[in-house]
């Protein structure tokens, strides 16, 4: 299973980043605070470095972890990872205040929309929030053909449960995560027994049904085909949140005045791999790799090609195994499936049986190594569906592009100037006795071997070595003669 291999990645990760890093001659004593940014969208990448970081807080045990939250949102798979990360930190005794900041003095705030609000309410209420700061907006969507489209109820559901559950954990209001989360959910400002409390109407009837003095507005606090979303002042306005213009301020409150902090920052390898996990960048790598491989099994011996396809691959395999995507079985998968072709192409060309196979095992290698987990868990978690529908999206498209790449460079390849230099081109014409070479010409033979280009063909029992112009030729195929000249004798396909 995809989680077994966890604890394997983590090693790797870690050593990456400390490669990165650099080793210390000297440890020195942790920072009071520990500042884990949560900058920018939310992906399996921005899981792998919150999963590091948290594991540092764990050893270092500081006075403080200050999750930092400036996200517009992200995957679901990935957010609730680093929710559970971040529960760690709660379980392990160790103070956690989320801050909604701006990632520097001049840039404007984003706020923590979506996905931010479920991580922002990881750590116990109030949280902070910088003037500028908003949070809201966290209904699950996918984008369709119309555009941005909110996913049905199957998918609401779950989500808004578990943005219920870590807000009511945390003393945060229950019923404004999930207002966040569905528009169908309307809330009342009301009062109960002379508290101020944000209730639904059915929770103003049962209270009302045990004695309970439950007073509230006509109009709704949160109409329904409204999401919550609140700024920082409407925020504090509730008791949800408190305004600091940075994070001294929020020190100044706790109060951990002039406390010393360390800022998390990204590993290159991190960067990286945020870098490759891309949707458009994943597209590029399988583009390459499968032309590049395409054109070394063209070509004899191993060059520039199939190094270049094989770098490819790899810095795709490798950059999602260290997202927590990928894992050996993908990995197995694609080589196998890459096998499967060359054994189809060179040692039994026409059955299209392995080709076949490995077809099947290369796009399942890869659909698995662009997420998380092998078939989507439909009843805990249905968002996994969505997430398996890009993954296939985005590798068809991967494919399909590789396709059409292929298509057109395939008349040229011969006549380009690297495969003349790599290709066989001298070849001898073996011709019958009395048997003009110009003669040939327009004649129609077969190939007794593939022709890449060069290759052996049958002419009424004669063999004669030629080369193939425009297109490679398979055995067994019909072909005829273009033309002969300087002991050369060129065919294309019948």
């Amino acid at each position: 299973m995809k989680s077994s291999m966890n604890s394997r990645r983590m090693a790797v990760a870690a050593l990456v980043s400390a490669l990165a890093l650099g080793m210390q001659e000297s440890i020195s004593a942790p920072a009071a605070v520990l500042v884990l940014p949560i900058h920018g969208p939310i992906d399996s990448t921005q899981a792998a470095f919150v999963r590091r970081i948290v594991a540092q807080a764990l050893r270092e045990k500081p006075a403080l972890v200050l999750l930092e939250v400036d996200t517009p949102g992200g995957e679901l798979g990935a957010t609730f990872d680093i929710v559970t990360q971040l529960q760690r930190i709660n379980e392990a005794g160790i103070r956690m205040v989320t801050y909604i900041g701006p990632q520097d003095a001049d840039e404007t705030m984003g706020g923590a929309i979506s996905a931010g609000v479920i991580i922002s309410m990881s750590s116990p209420a109030p949280l902070y929030m910088h003037p500028q700061g908003t949070i809201g907006d966290a209904a699950p969507v996918t984008y369709g053909a119309d555009g941005v489209e909110m996913l049905p109820e199957k998918f609401i559901s779950p989500t808004r449960a578990k943005f219920a559950a870590v807000a009511k954990t945390n003393g945060y209001d229950p019923n404004l995560a999930e207002a966040m989360v569905d528009i169908k959910v309307v809330i009342y400002d009301a009062r109960v027994d002379g508290e101020r409390r944000f209730l639904r109407m059915k929770d103003i009837e049962t209270l009302r049904a045990e004695g309970k003095t439950v007073e509230h507005q006509e109009t709704p606090f949160v109409t329904a085909e409204q999401l919550l979303t609140l700024d920082a002042t409407e925020a504090a306005e509730i008791g949800m949140a408190r305004i600091a213009e940075n994070r001294g301020a929020v020190y100044a409150a706790i109060p951990l005045a002039g406390a010393t902090e360390e800022v998390a920052a990204w590993t290159w390898s991190e960067n990286l791999v945020s870098f490759v996990t891309q949707g458009w960048v994943q597209i590029v790598l399988l583009v390459i790799g499968v032309i590049g491989i395409w054109i070394e099994m063209k070509t004899p011996g191993f060059g520039a090609p199939g190094v270049t396809g094989a770098a490819a691959l790899t810095l795709f395999l490798f950059g999602h195994y260290l997202a927590g995507l990928a894992e050996f079985t993908e990995i197995v998968l694609i080589v196998v499936g890459i096998a499967l072709l060359a054994v189809e192409i060179f040692a039994f060309p026409g059955t299209f049986v392995a080709a076949g196979l490995g077809i099947v095992c290369i796009l399942a290698g890869v659909i698995m190594a662009m997420q998380g987990f092998v078939l989507p868990d439909i009843s805990d978690a249905p968002w996994q569906v969505d997430t398996l529908r890009g993954s296939i999206l985005r590798t068809l498209l991967g494919f399909a592009s590789a396709g059409v790449v292929m298509a057109i460079l395939a008349p040229q390849l011969p006549k380009m100037p690297f495969f003349r230099r790599v290709a066989l081109e001298t070849v001898v014409v073996a011709t019958a006795p009395g048997v003009e070479d110009a003669s040939l010409v327009g004649r129609a033979g077969t190939a007794v071997t593939d022709l890449r280009p060069g290759g052996k063909i049958d002419i009424e029992g004669k063999l004669l070595d030629v080369i193939a112009d425009g297109e490679f030729v398979l055995h067994g195929e019909r072909v005829v003669v273009d033309a002969v000249s300087e002991n050369r004798i060129r065919v294309r396909k019948a």
